[in-house]
């Protein structure tokens, strides 16, 4: 769908009062999370029948598709059956009219601080870990908090505010994998975004059918051991002077003693030349080829 119009997070926030990383605890307050949410995951629970101008509702699904959506529906929290509408449904039917939209964006409006929503929603799992993420990244930059405060807030271990944070940076594949129920996890996300990082051609491959945590931990392993990288590594070196002339001592010498192997500047062949003669002048880093494994 298009949109013509900003953003829906960013139309959220600038029509409304509330922060949405609002952490006041003030119970009265209503707070907003905002989310894109599959069209078959919303519901209608209205027990007084309602009469809906069927020609208008399908005029609605193909504003949908031509315009985008103007204005989020609003819903009630994740339960057993999906999200229940508080209002839009009219919306929510011209979306199910027309096959070509598949999804909707949704306002949860519930009392409460939003990490006590974001918190009940990553149990719930109502959020897609990279809505999680991203929110947890929206909480770190506009609260200033790090991973260990934003694990303490959600009562989650730190280790998964970190994954949360990583699976935010997935390429879309893997995301559209997800919605598609190809993947199951953050962990499994996470191993193909570092598969990925690897060989693209190869998850995409994968992500053809549904992949399960064990087997994306197999393909990062067998990514790692079977796909090397070509590293440079700097070394240090001792800079010296002899007779003038500039150059270092060659690490890899092995004149008698009393004697050292240098290598001058102007001359790329090593020269053996008494200790004595010598002045050190410094070091210098230079660069050696190490092969070394992902």
């Amino acid at each position: 769908m298009k949109n013509k119009s900003g953003s829906f997070k960013e139309r959220i926030r600038a029509n409304s009062k509330l922060n949405l990383l609002d952490d006041t605890t003030i119970e009265s307050s209503i707070s907003l999370i905002c989310i894109r949410v599959p069209k078959t995951e919303i519901y209608s629970s209205s027990q007084v029948r309602k009469f809906f101008d069927v020609e208008r509702i399908r005029e609605m699904g193909n504003s949908l598709v031509e315009h985008g959506q103007i204005q989020p529906i609003v819903v009630y929290p994740k339960d057993d059956q999906g999200y229940k509408i508080q209002k839009g449904e009219r919306r929510w039917r011209g979306a199910m009219s027309n096959d070509n939209v598949k999804f909707l964006d949704c306002i949860i409006r519930v009392k409460g601080t939003v990490f006590e929503q974001l918190a009940e929603n990553i149990i719930r799992e109502a959020l897609t870990p990279f809505e999680t993420g991203r929110a947890i990244i929206q909480a770190k930059k506009e609260k200033g908090l790090d991973n260990k405060q934003i694990s303490l807030k959600l009562t989650i271990s730190e280790a998964r505010v970190s994954a949360f944070i990583k699976a935010a940076s997935c390429p879309l594949q893997i995301e559209v994998a997800y919605k598609e129920g190809k993947i199951g996890d953050v962990d499994t996300i996470n191993s193909l975004r570092i598969a990925y990082n690897i060989n693209k051609r190869l998850v995409n491959e994968a992500l053809e059918n549904s992949i399960s945590r064990k087997e994306a931990k197999a393909l990062v392993k067998s990514l790692k051991i079977n796909h090397k990288v070509k590293l440079v590594k700097k070394a240090r070196s001792v800079r010296i002077k002899y007779n003038d002339h500039l150059g270092y001592i060659d690490l890899k010498g092995e004149s008698k003693d009393g004697f050292i192997d240098i290598i001058l500047d102007n001359n790329s062949e090593k020269v053996i030349v008494p200790v004595s003669d010598i002045h050190v002048v410094g070091y210098f880093e230079f660069c050696m080829q190490n092969s070394i494994v992902y």
